[in-house]
């Protein structure tokens, strides 16, 4: 058994130094041979590395490719009745995929979905979130805070994000993959001491109006990020608001490990985030129906920052995913089920932090020069997987 890669306190920065861990096309993984030795500890792991790529080495690590299922056709020959008493499959000639099709456009034509959308069914939004457990899923594409605000409750919903590096400066634009459905934009903002993009629900990003939904802020070194919602920042030498909007709140944050001075190309990440509350008048923790704890701090104590070193019980944690020992090529590895592409240091996997077993609840990954995959579950919503998506694609400088 390959060791345990890393641990951390959350009192203290992780001190997480290990090779990239990235996926380039994904690939069948062979059979592991029987270990002669234990494989070295990940902290210290060096990943082979090949020729030179685009004007730089990459680490030769392939993804774990997805496997695509055989699905045994049923025979399509004709039928004879043997006498009138026998009672004919209309579903005979398909095949089980195509069965499977079938029950979910019914289900969806009972919802009066299917035929308001797209007539390709490969290109169902609605029958997307569906399949992710929305119970009303055409009012979610009708109504765009409501799909920001979705927590997908079975699997990953696959969604990617669109960087266009123009002359008005870098934007990022979220899209459901499934119908190609815009959800949210966002775009670095320009003279800022400190890295700083704005989120807003309209394609063309601006701060302030009504389309303005918050930002992502990080301070100096680009090793912590912090969300905010649309609020107004409170007055800093008193505990009252600079005008009469409500004081914003943090929605969670982002801490990077430092792994410059050990010359490692890999990113560790720590997401902070508020825990689920039942709604008002539903009194089961487990229900569908939650809302995060508000934090809406008045000064720098009060923040997420700092609470969440002093009182780390307080809030629900997500933390970068250990990658598995491949010991046919001799390194670490994730796998992104064919949702990766290209090498990147952008390419990561969160899990709950001392959820048993764990589970994948964030992922993104290179697709190609300016597409990345973003896909999320609960607890996460599209606009918070958009945030910790903005955090990945900063540059830093305490950061590889």
């Amino acid at each position: 058994m390959p060791p345990k890669p890393f641990a951390f306190d959350f009192s203290k920065p992780a001190a997480f130094s290990a090779g990239a861990v990235t996926a380039g096309a994904p690939t069948a993984p062979a059979p592991a041979p029987v270990l002669q030795k234990a494989p070295p500890a990940f902290s210290q792991a060096k990943l082979p590395m090949r020729q030179p790529v685009g004007g730089g080495f990459i680490p030769t690590v392939p993804g774990m490719g997805a496997r695509t299922p055989t699905v045994p056709e049923v025979s399509t020959a004709a039928v004879t009745p043997a006498s009138p008493s026998v009672v004919l499959d209309p579903d005979a000639g398909l095949s089980q995929a195509e069965r499977a099709q079938k029950r979910m456009n019914e289900k969806l034509s009972a919802l009066g979905v299917a035929s308001a959308l797209a007539p390709d069914s490969s290109g169902n939004a609605a029958e997307e979130l569906l399949l992710h457990g929305a119970e009303k899923p055409l009012n979610l594409l009708r109504d765009p805070q409501a799909l920001r605000n979705f927590r997908p409750q079975r699997g990953l919903l696959k969604c990617y994000v669109l960087r266009n590096k123009g002359d008005d400066g870098v934007t990022f634009k979220m899209f459901l993959e499934r119908g190609d459905v815009f959800i949210l934009a966002a775009q670095k903002r320009a003279g800022k001491p400190t890295s700083n993009f704005a989120l807003s629900q309209s394609q063309v990003v601006g701060v302030g109006g009504e389309d303005f939904l918050g930002k992502v802020r990080a301070n100096f070194s680009g090793t912590e990020f912090v969300f905010y919602d649309n609020g107004t920042s409170p007055d800093p030498t008193r505990r009252v608001a600079v005008s009469s909007a409500p004081v914003r709140c943090e929605l969670g944050a982002v801490l990077f490990d430092s792994t410059v001075s050990s010359g490692s190309s890999t990113r560790f990440l720590r997401v902070v985030l508020p825990r689920l509350l039942p709604a008002a008048g539903v009194g089961d923790s487990t229900a569908k129906e939650v809302v995060p704890q508000i934090f809406q701090p008045q000064n720098a104590e009060e923040s997420i920052l700092k609470l969440s070193v002093a009182q780390p019980d307080m809030f629900d944690w997500l933390v970068s995913k250990e990658p598995e020992w491949n010991e046919s090529i001799r390194a670490y590895q994730l796998n992104f089920h064919g949702r990766v592409k290209l090498a990147s240091t952008k390419n990561c996997q969160l899990v709950q932090y001392g959820a048993v077993p764990p589970k994948v609840v964030f992922q993104m990954g290179k697709f190609d020069a300016d597409r990345f995959a973003v896909d999320f579950q609960y607890p996460l919503t599209a606009q918070l997987a958009m945030c910790i998506a903005l955090s990945q694609f900063d540059d830093k400088l305490a950061v590889a």
